[in-house]
């Protein structure tokens, strides 16, 4: 299934997107036993709170188990495939650190770290430069 983006051109930088956070040094980092994408806990909210101790799985990868797929979902906030990703309250993908850096889209539950919201990004966003890549 092909994802169309929202804003294709909106493109955060490569450091944002090997998530860089305000955690301290100390915050605990899980990996995923599918993708082996390494999250916060705190930062990636709900989904990484109570870990089983059997296998972690994202978000991205538990739906893939439930549903029978296997492919690397696509953020819909940039071009960018795989990365810590939440669901968006239309049932696609966004990375959260594109959810944090765009500031029209919105977490539905904030604390969780959970459904982000696109539907408030206005489609001018994406004449704009970026302003820390400087990318349009």
């Amino acid at each position: 299934m092909t994802t169309a983006l929202l804003c294709p051109s909106l493109t955060p930088p490569a450091s944002l997107l090997t998530p860089r956070c305000l955690a301290p040094r100390f915050a605990r980092s899980i990996f995923c036993d599918s993708c082996d994408v390494a999250v916060h806990q705190q930062c990636y909210g709900s989904g990484a709170r109570n870990i089983p101790d059997g296998p972690w799985y994202c978000d991205a990868c538990s739906y893939g188990r439930r549903t029978g797929g296997k492919q690397q979902q696509e953020c819909i906030l940039c071009p960018r495939k795989g990365g810590a990703l939440k669901r968006t309250s239309d049932f696609r993908w966004a990375h959260i650190v594109c959810g944090l850096w765009i500031p029209e889209a919105e977490f539905l539950d904030p604390e969780g770290r959970d459904i982000i919201s696109p539907f408030t990004v206005n489609e001018k966003r994406c004449d704009l430069l970026c302003s820390i890549c400087k990318q349009p």
